[in-house]
């Protein structure tokens, strides 16, 4: 008995009846018409006679788009990965051209501040790139107003022609996420932060970090330049067995003189503070879960996220 046939017997057994011909569920001969419709699980506790029941079970199945295969109960298939494909290059190639077509995608790579690009480094979303290549990255994103990225990306080469000759996928795939995902612990995180910007553009209060000074303060200084650059996103990361909300930020601050000198060496901390041509740089990503309310600083993430790079033939 093929699929067709399985589904119309349990259509017969929801309505007690023959299904009517036009009600029969059938797949399409052709894969190139399919249209992928995702649809966000939700848990409803409701009752209903046993009569409308059997008629909006009917009706969840015949609904169905015809772009989505069913191969057994239960399950969805966005199409193409059920082809059969001659290389890993053209798997690959066929998921990011759906990918790209169907969801929201952000360009990182050779675009964005390099405030910006320290966040993606961060969480792993930057994979080793050689110069003089011509390569993107893709990451996907989530909701509009409040945009989230997720670590779903997708890494391409170009040749002369500008065509792709070389795509790398990351591992983690970002469907069974939420749009409306909660981050209890962001007010507490963008505490932090804030109390670290504000002790950086006050000259009269010294700065520590990690519990450790790396910046005293600088009234006789007072004729001196500075700048400070920031960047924050959200991020929503699998850790194995959950998703967690992460806010991150990207801090650079320069002074333009330089604090620190062989009879005042640098401190030991995980800011990257580098001293030259007259100024002091400061540099940190800060990054908290903030799937609680009170949010826990992460140090560090995976960064083997990334498949085998394959090319074209």
């Amino acid at each position: 008995m093929d699929d067709n046939e399985k589904l119309d017997k349990r259509l017969k057994a929801v309505i007690d009846s023959e299904v009517p011909e036009k009600m029969q569920f059938r797949i399409p001969e052709s894969e190139s018409d399919f249209k992928v419709v995702r649809f966000r699980k939700k848990t409803f506790a409701t009752r209903m006679a046993a009569g409308a029941f059997s008629v909006l079970a009917a009706a969840a199945f015949i609904c169905i788009p015809a772009g989505i295969i069913l191969k057994n109960a239960g399950t969805v298939s966005t199409g193409y990965s059920d082809k059969k494909y001659n290389s890993r290059f053209e798997r690959y190639m066929d998921e990011y051209d759906y990918e790209l077509t169907h969801n929201s995608y952000k360009k990182i790579y050779n675009s964005g501040s390099e405030t910006e690009k320290k966040i993606f480094s961060f969480l792993g979303l930057i994979p080793e790139i050689e110069q003089g290549y011509n390569a993107e990255i893709f990451v996907r994103t989530l909701g509009e107003e409040d945009e989230i990225y997720t670590r779903q990306a997708y890494a391409v080469w170009y040749d002369h022609n500008g065509e792709i000759n070389a795509i790398m996928p990351t591992s983690e795939k970002a469907d069974g996420y939420t749009y409306e995902a909660d981050f209890p612990g962001e007010k507490g995180a963008e505490n932090v932060i804030n109390n670290l910007l504000d002790s950086f553009s006050n000259r009269n209060r010294a700065v520590s970090f990690e519990g450790t000074l790396v910046r005293p303060q600088i009234t006789g200084y007072s004729d001196v330049a500075a700048q400070t650059d920031k960047k924050d996103v959200r991020c929503m990361i699998n850790n194995g067995d959950y998703v967690i909300p992460v806010r991150v930020c990207s801090i650079d601050y320069t002074v333009y003189c330089e604090i620190f000198s062989e009879s005042n060496p640098l401190p030991s901390t995980t800011m990257d503070i580098l001293v030259e041509n007259g100024m002091t740089k400061y540099s940190t990503v800060l990054a908290y879960d903030c799937s609680r309310k009170n949010a826990v600083r992460i140090k560090s993430v995976s960064q083997d996220i990334w498949l085998e790079k394959a090319e074209r033939n």
